[in-house]
């Protein structure tokens, strides 16, 4: 539904982050740059100006009650089971660098949708619902990225598809991440870029 939902409050912060729900891969089908449903107010925070476009940039739907949200475990549970690669962990787990054969997308500036030719997988981790992974150091991949659990982006980042997170996903660390896709999280988004660090999130 749009670059990045949340079903519950999203947080933007840095100068240098930036958000487009307009198709970076050239169709007409725009999108919000960030949407969600929550009853939390303020629903979507801002802070050191980010740059969130969009059509409309921002959608709340709390005029709206009671509040649609997306079921992000049913949707995640419905294609885990196609996954080509599985992974378990009953700990909090930091993977740094890692790919594993996800494939190698191009990124050379956040606000420019990533370039891709290669096959698209479908990566899973359970991370036993509530544990958190944190992926740092240059990951990297194509497809679909599904967490049951929460998720840290940590220093730089490329993917290329659509990231479903059940619990937070959030962003830490300086290092450019780049999504060109689209992000789902059941639990809070904060997107917060240190010093020395830039960020784009690209509908396609």
């Amino acid at each position: 539904p749009a670059a990045l939902y949340s079903d519950m409050p999203i947080q933007i912060h840095g100068s240098s982050t930036y958000i487009n729900g307009n198709d970076g891969c050239g169709s007409t089908h725009h999108k919000p740059g960030v949407m969600t449903p929550t009853n939390t107010i303020p629903p979507i925070t801002e802070s050191d100006n980010p740059s969130i476009n969009g059509s409309p940039p921002q959608v709340t739907l709390i005029n709206h009650p009671p509040p649609t949200t997306l079921h992000i475990k049913e949707m995640l549970d419905y294609v885990k089971g196609d996954a080509d690669f599985k992974y378990s962990y009953s700990e909090n787990q930091t993977l740094s660098g890692y790919s594993d054969g996800w494939g190698t997308p191009t990124s050379s500036d956040p606000s420019v949708p990533i370039t891709y030719t290669g096959p698209m997988t479908i990566i899973y981790f359970n991370m036993n619902g509530d544990k958190t992974l944190k992926l740092t150091g240059g990951s990297h991949g194509a497809g679909l990225l599904l967490i049951e659990g929460n998720l840290e982006i940590n220093g730089g980042f490329t993917w290329y598809g659509v990231i479903l997170v059940t619990g937070a996903v959030a962003y830490t660390g300086d290092g450019q991440k780049n999504i060109t896709g689209g992000i789902l999280s059941g639990a809070n988004a904060t997107i917060e870029v240190d010093t020395g660090g830039n960020s784009g999130t690209i509908y396609c």
